[in-house]
């Protein structure tokens, strides 16, 4: 039987990584970097269209955040007999709506959750986005940040409400009724292999070494890095980014990126969330910086 299972991740910590290591996974080896969603994502926005009965793109980030949760049983209803998971990638956190729900509420799919330490997520997000990165660090402290707003005028994009950097880990993670399995980014850099085979058993998928060992191969940095520069990337925003979108793809870039004051400001403000999510040591680094 089919299912949902939501690639949930705030901004700049893997996501599109570990759609990259999914779809190597299913096509062997092979997949356009173009086209990541093709055979492992389902477009939530379709469905989301179908109870909606309106343009998503034409409502403000409350409405949108209003009929999620019906959207997400929708979809759940539409994959119900796929033989295998239906991936779709999401940013925004799980909120509580105005309902009393959860936007991604209860038997509605299960969540893959990938997750980076926020110091290299602040490093990571000032280029991609064009911003500084006193800003950025702003940005993972704001609860009511919102990604895409709306605004007062027309958006393209779909606004997704994100909260803060531990609010939003909070609001997946302690989802009731909502099952899910961490993926951390830096887990990932130290034993790809490994990480991924635990996630595909997680998604009670076929974790082949061959098989994996393709996808590993097929989604290594310097290769999606390499693919970008031959190929271009439609899912970089050159018209604020000041970097490459597969720029340098490794842990602990924050330590000549980030301020020590910049960087304890983030420890101050995520601590706890760090903590319970194995950050500890650098929680500790931080917090004896000069």
């Amino acid at each position: 039987m089919g299912e949902v299972v939501w690639l949930s991740s705030y901004p700049k910590s893997g996501n599109t990584w570990v759609r990259a290591l999914l779809a190597g996974y299913f096509g062997e080896g092979a997949f356009d970097v173009n086209r990541l969603g093709r055979g492992i994502e389902v477009d939530g926005l379709r469905s989301f269209s179908d109870v909606v009965g309106i343009d998503p793109w034409l409502l403000h980030e409350r409405e949108v955040e209003a009929f999620r949760p019906a959207a997400a049983r929708v979809l759940a209803r539409d994959v119900a007999h796929w033989e295998t998971p239906a991936f779709a990638k999401i940013h925004a956190a799980n909120v509580v709506t105005a309902s009393g729900e959860r936007a991604f509420p209860p038997g509605a799919g299960r969540a893959l959750y990938v997750v980076r330490n926020p110091l290299d997520v602040a490093a990571s997000w000032a280029p991609f986005f064009g911003v500084s990165v006193e800003r950025a660090v702003e940005v993972l402290g704001d609860e009511a940040h919102t990604l895409n707003q709306s605004g007062e005028g027309f958006n393209p994009i779909v606004p997704e409400r994100l909260l803060s950097w531990s609010g939003h880990v909070r609001s997946w993670l302690d989802a009731e009724g909502v099952p899910s399995h961490v993926v951390r980014y830096e887990d990932l850099r130290e034993d790809t292999a490994s990480t991924f085979a635990a996630a595909l058993r997680w998604l009670g998928l076929e974790a082949a070494p061959g098989r994996v060992e393709a996808a590993v191969e097929a989604a290594r940095f310097e290769r999606l890095r390499g693919r970008e520069a031959a190929e271009g990337f439609v899912e970089h925003p050159v018209y604020m980014a000041r970097a490459p979108f597969f720029r340098r793809g490794r842990a602990g870039a924050w330590r000549d990126e980030l301020t020590a004051a910049q960087a304890r400001r983030v420890v101050a403000a995520h601590r706890d969330v760090m903590e319970r999510l194995g950050y500890g040591a650098l929680v500790a680094e931080v917090e004896a910086l000069p």
